[in-house]
């Protein structure tokens, strides 16, 4: 990779990781959790997405 490249990754993430803040911060209903994977991650662990899939729906108000 050219030397270039992981800088522009960082910079990246930094975009939607502070519009995911600010959108935490000012809707109080909205929760933002990290998850330590990639974008071929439903593809590479289907059992771990569905457990947080499952979890989330879990934790909506009005679910058993």
């Amino acid at each position: 990779m050219p030397p270039w490249f992981d800088e522009l990754m960082a910079a990246y993430v930094r975009g939607p990781a502070r519009d995911l803040a600010e959108l935490a911060r000012t809707c109080p209903l909205v929760t933002v959790s990290g998850v330590d994977g990639t974008h071929a991650m439903p593809l590479e662990r289907p059992e771990e997405v569905a457990g947080l899939v499952s979890g989330f729906v879990r934790g909506l108000p009005g679910r058993p």
